[in-house]
């Protein structure tokens, strides 16, 4: 009885915890850094132009679509361990979110979401839904190399026999990096065996662990690869749709690759929450700069407007979420979780 108590006690000081770091970090991210101010400062007159509210609205419900896509992912995911309902999968992902707002790469993802499950052991939720990371890794690595390739054709005069090489060159890189990215995904269950003849000593343990892998078929990896794919579809379009209603004129094509050059980047630079919004404005300032500086159009009123879209996706993705998600953080149980699976 008095070890319950004591467990309880810290379940709650921990949730207490949780909600007073996420609030402090979004605090310090748009209002301290004053990234907000930028933002609102583009809205102002926006509301005159007749195409502002469609805009906006259809950005609102594509945050709603990806968080739904990404619910619907995880729940497919930990379906093998914990039968779980739409609706839980879809307060874990907005709890996900708020824990994630104040850990090095937002890795306090997984932990917001395994500690919402009944009976899944927490170290086989966080792989499961490690998988479910991966293939969003994989989509954002595919379409940013792939954009390299497009960016080659753009800012090189492909002309020149030295820069015809260099194109060849990249194209088969990129190819052969698909094929490996591919390959490797879709042979996850192998990394079961892998592990327990790296790690012999703790074999047994390892084995049980890892067991989570051999979970899903061909097809399983596929659809969860798919619904990356959308997410990552979604997530680019309100990109696209936020310089759209900030007035940078860029076609949706030339878009796109910058987007997916700019979300490549950021997937391999180790981010900690304090310095993430910065270093994304950084990274899309420094990819649009280059874009814009070709056709004499990049001006300081231009690079405000991509800093406030990058800035305004931030916020309606993971702070308004995660603002969200606090108020689901009460389910969060770190004591007396009962292990089945």
């Amino acid at each position: 009885m008095f070890m319950t108590k004591v467990n309880k006690t810290w379940n709650i000081v921990i949730r207490l915890i949780i909600v007073a770091a996420t609030l402090y970090f979004i605090y310090r991210q748009v209002f301290y850094g004053r990234d907000i101010v930028i933002v609102l400062d583009f809205f102002k007159g926006l509301e005159q132009n007749s195409s502002f509210y469609l805009l906006l609205g259809s950005i609102c419900f594509m945050m709603l679509l990806n968080l739904s896509l990404e619910a619907v992912k995880w729940q497919l995911l930990i379906d093998k361990l914990e039968s779980v309902g739409f609706l839980l999968a879809f307060k874990a992902i907005f709890t996900g979110i708020s824990v994630s707002m104040f850990t090095p790469n937002r890795i306090g993802d997984y932990l917001g979401r395994v500690f919402m499950l009944r009976s899944t052991n927490p170290v086989k939720g966080i792989l499961v839904t490690i998988i479910g990371s991966i293939a969003q890794l994989i989509t954002t690595l595919l379409a940013g190399s792939l954009a390299s390739v497009f960016a080659v054709l753009y800012f090189f005069d492909t002309t020149i026999t030295l820069n015809q090489w260099l194109f060849i060159g990249l194209l088969l890189i990129v190819v052969s990096f698909h094929i490996f990215l591919l390959v490797l995904y879709f042979n996850l269950p192998l990394i079961k065996p892998l592990l327990t003849r790296v790690f012999k000593k703790w074999k047994n343990r390892i084995e049980s662990y890892a067991e989570v892998f051999t979970y899903y078929s061909f097809g399983d990896l596929m659809q969860i690869l798919l619904f990356s794919i959308f997410r990552y579809a979604v997530f680019s379009l309100q990109f696209y749709l936020f310089l759209i209603l900030f007035n940078v004129p860029i076609s949706y094509l030339y878009a796109m690759m910058l987007i997916a050059l700019t979300y490549f980047a950021l997937s391999i630079i180790p981010t900690v929450a304090l310095s993430e919004l910065g270093i994304r404005g950084s990274l899309a300032l420094y990819v649009f700069g280059q874009y814009f500086a070709n056709t004499g159009l990049w001006t300081e009123t231009m690079a405000l407007a991509v800093l406030a879209s990058s800035t305004a996706l931030w916020i309606i993705n993971l702070a308004i979420p995660a603002l969200l998600g606090i108020f689901f953080v009460y389910r969060l149980k770190f004591f007396n979780k009962v292990e089945t699976t």
